[in-house]
Parts: C-alpha cells; sequence; structure tokens
C-alpha cells in the first residue's frame, strides 16, 4: 500500500474514533439525564437531603458508567453492524476478519471491546497503529482483526484454500 493510502487510512481512523468519542459521550448524557429523569419522576416520595445525595453523587457513577458505555458501544456497533461503528459508517471504513473471512464473530467483537476500552484508559487507542507496519492498533492485534476501507481488497487477507489433492498429499 502506498504512504499516502496509508496516512489517509490512519487520518480516517482517526476522524472515525473521534466520530465515535462523541456518539458515547452523547449516550452517556442521555443515561445522566434519564437518571437524573427518574430520581425526580419515581422517588419524590424521599426526603429532600436523600433526592440531594442521589443526584449530587452522580459524579462517582461517571467514570463506570462512561466505561460501559464505552465497551457496549463498541461490542454492539462491531457485532451487530458486521464490523461498522457509527465512525467507521462515515469514514468508509470496516472492521474484518480474515480468520472468518467477513465480520468479526461474537468474541472477536469482545475481545475488540475489552481491549480498546482498555487501551483507551491508557491513552493507547490512536498511538499503536502508528508504530508498526501493518498499522494495527492493539485491539487489532489481539482480535485477529484489520481495519479496511470499504474499497480496499480483502482478498490478501484470505487463507489459501488447499484442493482435496494438495490435503491428500501432505497427509
Amino acid at each position: 500500500m502506498k504512504l499516502s493510502l496509508k496516512i489517509n487510512q490512519l487520518r480516517a481512523r482517526f476522524y472515525a474514533f473521534g466520530i465515535d468519542l462523541f456518539a458515547i459521550a452523547l449516550i452517556q448524557k442521555a443515561l445522566i439525564i434519564s437518571y437524573l429523569g427518574f430520581v425526580n419522576a419515581y422517588l419524590f416520595s424521599l426526603s429532600d437531603s436523600a433526592q440531594f445525595m442521589l443526584k449530587s453523587n452522580i459524579r462517582s457513577v461517571e467514570l463506570p458508567l462512561m466505561l460501559l458505555s464505552f465497551w457496549s458501544y463498541f461490542f454492539i456497533s462491531i457485532y451487530a453492524t458486521s464490523g461498522k461503528t457509527l465512525g467507521k459508517m462515515v469514514m468508509g471504513l470496516e472492521v474484518y476478519s480474515p480468520s472468518d473471512e467477513g465480520a468479526p464473530c461474537i468474541w472477536q467483537s469482545i475481545t475488540r471491546a475489552t481491549v480498546s476500552t482498555v487501551s483507551y484508559l491508557l491513552i493507547l487507542p490512536m498511538s499503536f497503529p502508528l508504530f508498526n507496519t501493518e498499522r494495527k492498533s492493539l485491539a487489532d492485534m489481539i482480535s485477529q482483526t484489520v481495519v479496511l476501507h470499504f474499497s480496499d481488497s480483502k482478498e490478501k487477507y484470505h487463507r489459501p484454500v488447499e484442493s482435496s489433492e494438495d490435503q491428500k498429499l501432505s497427509a
């Protein structure tokens, strides 16, 4: 692949990740607003101090809620949409599984979401593709997937199919 194509794909991955982070932030804010609405609508019989405590301690659940939102977003997006998050759809990218010759399986999606979440906490997601020749993130390497542009050929990632004669000779 030419250097300019690799740089364009990295740029597309960077922008896709930014779009995904924006979508995750919107989801998280919607969950917080829903929680506050629930407290107001259904827990009105609690004392004012108890309601205030439930509302003011929202900061203590923000990080776990963000991590859950992040993991769920990536898992559901990759698994349910055949390897495309909202950001990847907008930027023309998809996650491809060479071993399955298609969209990632459920275990690859779980692995990818988990590694992406952990690497996000450690601030690694965008730096990893810069330092390896295949331009793979840590999540790509561990889940054995690749991120491709829709126009990229998937043929180079397919495993060679042995004919029945080749199988007999190797046996």
